[in-house]
């Protein structure tokens, strides 16, 4: 792809959107696989085996280097394939960034499946708060024509300091410095045009955002799950109601053959 001109450039922001979203997705998984889990959790939790930060923290822990070897094949077979910057400390930023993503993103899909705990739920509910971090996440919407009282879901949206990173980590590049256009550097210009802030800073601000974020989904999916009512009890109070009914039609039954008898 072409590196002088806008249009080889907004090839390059496609591509680096296309990589955030399979990222993104790539934590999928632990909706389903929680939801499973969920009920086994439960019976032991209100045995009083064990708390529900000790169920999460083993999931956390345990997807680490699963992501590692994810974001590892992803990012070397994209990143020169596609032609990104081709300084090594570049590399190793963005791949550091794809395995900050899906850490981010497996906490998300926990806490969706710890709130939701049916897949039925969750497809519903989950579809609705993946589509708002899109919406406002700067890409779909560019930041200045999201209305200002929107504008404080773009700040809380994790894909907008994915993005951003991503963007400043290839954008301000030497390759991309050098030809300027009207004073500018290619690079800044479009930066600017996609609402990126063209600093070096906001990258590790997106590294520091991202980190927060995994944090924060991992607590609430622990708090959900902590103060959530227990779903043998659900399970229990609907097999007794299915007993109950059995037992009325039973008894019903029994008593329209006596009439008849008699």
């Amino acid at each position: 792809m072409h590196t002088d001109t806008l249009d080889g450039a907004n090839l390059y922001i496609g591509a680096l959107l296309f990589g955030l979203i399979v990222n993104m997705f790539n934590g999928f998984a632990d909706l389903t696989l929680t939801i499973i889990r969920l009920p086994v959790f439960y019976k032991q939790r209100d045995l009083l085996f064990y708390p529900a930060w000790v169920f999460t923290l083993p999931n956390f822990l345990l997807r680490i280097p699963i992501s590692l070897l994810e974001s590892l094949v992803w990012t070397s077979m994209t990143y020169y394939l596609i032609g990104y910057s081709p300084e090594a400390s570049r590399f190793f930023k963005q791949l550091f960034l794809s395995f900050l993503t899906q850490q981010m993103a497996a906490g998300l899909f926990r806490f969706i499946a710890g709130i939701c705990r049916s897949m039925t739920i969750a497809n519903t509910g989950g579809s609705l708060m993946l589509l708002a971090m899109f919406v406002l996440g700067g890409f779909i919407l560019p930041k200045g024509s999201i209305p200002d009282w929107w504008a404080w879901g773009n700040w809380i949206s994790p894909l907008t300091y994915g993005y951003d990173a991503l963007a400043v980590n290839e954008f301000l590049a030497p390759r991309w410095m050098t030809k300027g256009i009207g004073g500018k550097s290619l690079g800044v210009l479009v930066l600017e045009s996609a609402d990126v802030v063209p600093e070096e800073k906001w990258y590790w601000i997106g590294v520091a955002a991202l980190v927060g974020f995994a944090i924060l989904f991992n607590v609430l999916f622990t708090l959900a799950i902590a103060l959530s009512k227990s779903y043998v009890l659900i399970e229990n109070v609907r097999s007794f109601t299915h007993v109950q009914q059995f037992l009325n039609v039973l008894w019903q039954w029994q008593l329209l053959k006596k009439n008849k008898q008699s």
